[in-house]
């Protein structure tokens, strides 16, 4: 049986090999604090 990365561990290696993928969730936490949806914005970020 294969071993698999969580989510966060995928993440943290995606952003740190994209650049682009990185500005994307930023400009979304940033989206979401300024909607008012502070949880969301925190979890993003």
């Amino acid at each position: 049986m294969a071993l698999t990365q969580g989510s966060k561990e995928t993440i943290r290696v995606h952003v740190q090999r994209d650049p682009g993928f990185r500005e994307t969730l930023l400009r979304e936490g940033i989206e979401n604090f300024l909607s008012g949806d502070v949880e969301t914005g925190k979890i993003i970020l």
